[in-house]
């Protein structure tokens, strides 16, 4: 397994997104939204983690980031009736440190999480992935 530093693994995904988005490079910053500042759209995510799992050699899993943070609740107090709870919103929060806190609003939709990551939200995931030698096959 190749070793990655995070920069080399924020290069990759820089590489991904100017990829799928057909913007320079330069334009993305490790801090952006991918959804608000990127205009990155489902479609677009789906185009996203093919390249990521293939520039990586990682498998990520749909819904791994909701997952965490309802490992955090407890899968009864993350959400009622696709609005996430409190409790929930705190979890994403510990779930994603690098997300700006304004960006946690009440009444938060399950449907809306993607609109929280950012650049480095995936930075992050890839490192965690390829920390734990999770390789597609």
């Amino acid at each position: 397994m190749a070793k990655y530093t995070k920069d080399d693994i924020f290069q990759g995904l820089r590489s991904c997104l100017a990829q799928v988005l057909e913007i320079e490079e330069n334009e993305i910053n490790l801090k952006d939204s991918l959804v608000n500042d990127l205009g990155v759209d489902s479609l677009d995510f789906l185009d996203l983690v093919f390249r990521i799992e293939t520039t990586f050699k990682i498998k990520l899993k749909r819904g791994e980031i909701e997952g965490l943070a309802r490992d955090i609740t407890g899968a009864e107090g993350f959400e009622i009736n696709g609005v996430i709870t409190p409790q929930g919103i705190s979890a994403l929060q510990q779930a994603l440190p690098e997300v700006p806190q304004d960006r946690f609003k009440d009444n938060l939709r399950v449907a809306e999480i993607p609109t929280l990551f950012t650049v480095e939200t995936f930075v992050k995931l890839v490192e965690t992935k390829l920390e734990g030698d999770n390789h597609a096959s």
